[in-house]
């Protein structure tokens, strides 16, 4: 009968955590217990505190509509975030979208840096720009980190 109980709990644990590892994936906005806004401004503040803060204000906006090509973009001229939110979007997916962004923000402090990604935007296209690269490889860092530390205080 011991043998039964150790031979269930070692094939639990593997099960376990790979239960976490697919509800990372499955949460979706309407699954929060909170405001969808709330989230993403919870991203926001994660990213303030733990990647950069420039001192710059910034300002969201929230679509509330499934996106047809883009999950947010960012507003240079007016330092906002704008973030397309629907039920659907994976929770994942969305704070990689918010520190996507977020990054955007840190990448175009003034009018010359907005120039700057236009003039880069024409010469490289949006797949190989430098700052949507750079945008990309610190939102793949951070969100893992950033989603854990948030999940369990909004499901």
């Amino acid at each position: 009968m011991k043998i039964v109980f150790i031979i269930l709990f070692i094939l639990l644990i593997p099960v376990h955590f790979l239960e976490l590892y697919y509800k990372r994936r499955l949460l979706t906005v309407a699954d929060l217990k909170i405001g969808k806004k709330k989230f993403v401004i919870l991203v926001l503040q994660w990213c303030i505190n733990n990647i950069e803060n420039n001192q710059i204000p910034l300002y969201l906006k929230i679509i509330y509509r499934k996106p047809t090509k883009r999950l947010g973009y960012y507003q240079s001229y007016d330092k906002m975030v704008v973030i397309y939110i629907d039920d659907s979007i994976d929770l994942y997916t969305l704070t990689d979208t918010t520190i996507h962004e977020y990054i955007h923000h840190l990448q175009m402090p003034s009018k010359k840096y907005e120039k700057e990604y236009s003039d880069k935007l024409i010469t490289y296209g949006y797949e190989n720009h430098p700052m949507e690269i750079e945008a990309r490889n610190l939102a793949k860092k951070y969100r893992k980190q950033c989603y854990d530390e948030i999940i369990s205080k909004v499901i």
